[in-house]
């Protein structure tokens, strides 16, 4: 039995026969389409190539691979709706790259480990040149013990830069980076003074580590408070801000955490006005927006003048917002569709894939290294109760 995408307005242009199928074959669902080389009608191109020599081949570059490719995400579980606003953005891509062939198979994760295993082992099996996706960490290393066997490279949603290396990357966006830029523009403009909001976690610890880093390097005192994520009692614990002597103050977090911080530094009266609020790009999100507390705020992302084009399009194709990790797998089909136009066969392997001079995406510039770990330019911008304001725009190359 087999069941046909209801194609959007978007998709239809009228240059491109589109063949779509959805099948029945246990977690395979696979996604094919027919462009036509005679299409007269240039497509949109987001993502632009900026090609140079890639480094020396290494020997997993010289087996010649199939122009597959197979895309890992959540279809069903628990990130089902995650795995959708995946599998629409890369539906757009290929529509935007009419021109560039490459043929995609999308395999369900079902937002588990084994599932990505699963997954992993059926489009080797079918014949995938490469693998974009999964997403979660755990996921992307069930994934790699099966793709580094094959030789068969990794392009994973992950910002985990932990589960990367040379056949594996992590196309995320990293929080050191954010991290790094953020604090280094607060200090450029004069910030001598830092209050760091922590949890006592994994990633606090390496929030922890970046800042004292940049400690070094920008020469400014830094003051670290602690809190437990899980505490009842949250605002007894950052009772330390009262006396703090800070102009600046660092919290990392976003969503239902940063929410809950805010509340428990309001309810003890904690002056914030004054003080200068940095953040990451968790809180570029319409909810923090609307938190007058949190306004004039400065956060490191993408900037966000091409994402609201792709929201646009992707609201007019699907009438619903993308989830905010759709653009990553917009760009990297994308970048896989340009880098098959540029080198053929060799698209899929480690040189073309690290190229020197990376990507113009919509999350902005990026490149992948030969460790496995994404490079981002990034963006300075403001929290405003209309949107974020950009303050430094991103550089558009390396």
């Amino acid at each position: 039995m087999t069941h046909f995408f209801s194609l959007p307005k978007y998709a239809s242009l009228p240059c491109i026969t589109r063949g779509i199928t959805r099948g029945c074959l246990g977690s395979l669902i696979v996604l094919s389409l027919l462009f036509l080389n005679a299409c007269s009608q240039k497509s949109p191109t987001v993502l632009k190539s900026m090609t140079d020599k890639g480094a020396g081949a290494k020997p997993q570059d010289q087996i010649k691979k199939s122009d597959k490719v197979a895309l890992l995400i959540p279809l069903s579980g628990q990130h089902e709706a995650l795995g959708h606003s995946l599998e629409k953005a890369a539906e757009m891509s290929l529509f935007d790259h009419a021109n560039d062939a490459i043929n995609i198979a999308m395999y369900d994760t079902k937002s588990s480990e084994t599932g990505a295993a699963q997954a992993a082992q059926k489009a080797i099996q079918e014949g995938a040149g490469i693998i974009i996706g999964p997403v979660f960490s755990n996921n992307v290393q069930a994934v790699s013990q099966i793709s580094r066997r094959a030789h068969i490279n990794v392009v994973s949603f992950s910002n985990n830069k932990d589960i990367a290396n040379g056949g594996v990357f992590v196309l995320g966006f990293s929080p050191e980076e954010q991290i790094r830029q953020v604090v280094s523009y607060a200090a450029s403009r004069g910030k001598k003074a830092f209050g760091v909001l922590i949890p006592r976690n994994g990633y606090g610890a390496l929030v922890e580590r970046e800042v004292q880093h940049l400690k070094k390097q920008y020469q400014f005192d830094v003051e670290f408070i602690t809190y437990d994520v899980n505490s009842n009692n949250l605002s007894h614990e950052l009772n330390p801000l009262k006396t703090l002597k800070v102009d600046t103050l660092f919290i990392p977090e976003g969503g239902r955490s940063l929410a809950r911080v805010i509340s428990a530094a309001l309810y003890q009266e904690i002056p914030l006005e004054g003080i200068q609020l940095l953040g990451t790009g968790q809180w570029d999100d319409p909810k923090i927006f609307a938190n007058h507390t949190l306004s004039g705020a400065w956060i490191a992302a993408p900037d966000p003048q091409e994402r609201f084009s792709f929201n646009g399009k992707y609201k007019q194709a699907y009438s619903e917002e993308p989830n905010r990790l759709a653009t990553l797998s917009y760009d990297a089909i994308s970048m896989l569709a340009v880098l098959r136009r540029h080198h053929g066969e060799q698209a899929f392997n480690v040189a073309a894939l690290t190229q020197s001079r990376g990507f113009d995406g919509v999350d902005g510039v990026f490149r992948l290294q030969q460790n496995g770990v994404s490079e981002r330019k990034l963006a300075i911008l403001e929290v405003t109760q209309q949107g974020l304001r950009v303050l430094q725009t991103t550089d558009k190359s390396f």
